[in-house]
């Protein structure tokens, strides 16, 4: 005797290809999120990824800062018996005067940078005496300079 043929109802049938259906479908969303992840970022291989970012390099300049005062100082030297007592800078064109003793031949002053100096020197014994020490002073120091030495003589 044979055993009686049992069948699936058709709606077990349909409910579990529909499950196989929605099961396949998941995996191949994961699967396709990965592989789009991997191709998008890199998959941390050595290989060349798929996009490659070629950022183009610019040259950015180092602000470059120029001293706006200047340390002069220097020697001053003049054939005569009376010793010169100050020297004095006036600038030729604010006009603005700046002075500094001299001591033992020795001055030393802090002056604008970029600008242009008349150089008078005084001598002080019983008559004051002014005197006009070169053409004019021209400072111009680039950066990172911070004194400069100017020796007058007459």
């Amino acid at each position: 005797m044979s055993k009686p043929l049992t069948s699936t109802p058709i709606s077990t049938n349909r409910n579990r290809n529909i499950g196989i259906a929605v099961a396949v479908i998941l995996i191949v969303l994961i699967v396709a999120t990965v592989a789009g992840f991997y191709v998008l970022n890199g998959s941390g291989s050595t290989g060349i990824p798929l996009q490659t970012p070629t950022p183009t390099p610019t040259l950015t300049s180092i602000p470059t800062i120029v001293n706006s005062i200047i340390q002069v100082s220097g020697t001053v030297t003049f054939n005569m018996n009376i010793a010169p007592t100050q020297i004095q800078f006036t600038n030729t064109v604010t006009n603005l005067t700046y002075t500094a003793p001299i001591q033992n031949g020795h001055y030393n002053i802090t002056l604008p940078n970029h600008q242009s100096y008349n150089v008078i020197c005084n001598w002080q014994g019983i008559t004051f005496i002014k005197i006009q020490m070169s053409p004019t002073l021209n400072i111009n120091a680039r950066v990172g300079v911070t004194s400069i030495t100017q020796n007058f003589s007459a």
